[in-house]
């Protein structure tokens, strides 16, 4: 059921409004002003998740859409206030110390709530007060600027981008659920670690394997150990990660390969990776769709990377760039091979070549 849920396209968004009607009309009928209709709402609905044992990752998943009203909505919010514009203005200090006092226990229940319910990081700083419009968990592109200056986040090669200022996700392409226990058994077969990525790290069984905790040190994210990670993936996967000594790549490689035919794609990444994606995903293929959103085309683009999954877009890209760390195969399709790696400014240095260069 929680599949069908999260694959679904409308069902978390019906029920969330069919409860929140009921919600408005249960608080009418109660007439106390104690009945807030959203409490009412967000009771009802944790209860029908509870009783009908709907994963929240799943209904999430499928509630998502309402979140695009919110925009609308907040600029709906002009219109009373723009009527009451003469009691706003009798009353500026109240006002004032009214939202001072919200923010503040806002943010004090927040931490109640985290500390009472141990609440790692991530799902701590997803609830700390902030505006409605704004992008949620995005440390990363915040830290670049995008979520202010606009861009886009393309992650797990290619398989889900994510608009970095609105944070909506406007490509999502995932594994099928019944490949993920295979693609554990696989890996165990082969005596390898395989893991895959929650909202808070890297999800892995053997988390104390060298080459996992490479992409540990890769991405910036903890590792968080599962004792059945078949078990313990029950919401939508875009990526699972194969890491293993750089000998046996292309051997476990070609094994997987002939195995998913048909059903997923195997990538090796680097020496010591291999992706596990869905079938069809790529990196030119996604670049190719976020071009056409923007109303582009690959003569616009300029793509830099060091992997071997990079290679599709650094053939499509107008300009592809390979750095100098990178595989002889990725040097062998870029127009480009920068004289720094990856690790010491060779982004930059291809930026400044082609894209600051003064003609």
């Amino acid at each position: 059921m929680n599949d069908y849920i999260a694959f679904s396209a409308y069902f978390g968004a019906a029920l969330t409004l069919i409860i929140y009607v009921v919600s408005f009309r249960i608080s009418d009928r109660i007439g106390h002003p104690l009945a807030n209709p959203i409490l009412i709402c967000l009771a009802l609905l944790i209860g029908a998740l509870l009783i009908f044992d709907i994963d929240y990752d799943a209904y999430n998943q499928s509630a998502r859409y309402i979140t695009y009203l919110l925009t609308p909505a907040t600029v709906c919010l002009a219109l009373p206030l723009y009527r009451q514009i003469q009691k706003l203005r009798e009353y500026p200090l109240a006002i004032v110390a009214g939202i001072l006092t919200g923010v503040a226990v806002n943010a004090l229940c927040v931490l109640a709530v985290a500390l009472v319910f141990q609440l790692g990081h991530y799902d701590f700083v997803t609830l700390i007060p902030k505006s409605v419009t704004g992008a949620v968990g995005m440390p990363l592109a915040e830290e670049l600027g995008l979520d202010k200056k606009g861009g886009c986040i393309l992650s797990y090669n290619g398989g889900k981008i994510v608009d970095c200022r609105t944070g909506e996700t406007l490509v999502e392409k995932t594994l099928d659920p019944a490949l993920v226990p295979e693609l554990c058994d696989f890996a165990a077969a082969q005596d390898i670690a395989i893991l895959t990525y929650n909202r808070e790290g890297i999800v892995c069984e053997r988390d104390k394997d060298e080459w996992a905790n490479k992409e540990c040190f890769t991405t910036k994210l903890p590792m968080i150990h599962v004792d059945d990670l078949a078990s313990y993936v029950n919401y939508p996967v875009c990526k699972m990660l194969i890491t293993l000594d750089p000998a046996r790549r292309d051997a476990v490689c070609a094994a997987g390969q002939q195995q998913f035919a048909g059903r997923a794609d195997l990538y090796p990444s680097s020496p010591f990776f291999i992706e596990a994606v869905p079938l069809g995903v790529a990196k030119d293929g996604s670049l190719a769709e976020l071009l056409r959103r923007m109303g582009l085309t690959r003569e616009n683009l300029m793509a830099c990377g060091d992997g071997l999954n990079d290679r599709s877009m650094i053939a499509y890209a107008g300009v592809g760039v390979a750095m100098q760390n990178a595989e002889q195969p990725v040097k062998d399709c870029a127009d480009y091979v920068t004289t720094a790696d990856n690790n010491h400014d060779g982004v930059a240095e291809a930026v400044e070549k082609f894209i600051l260069r003064e003609d």
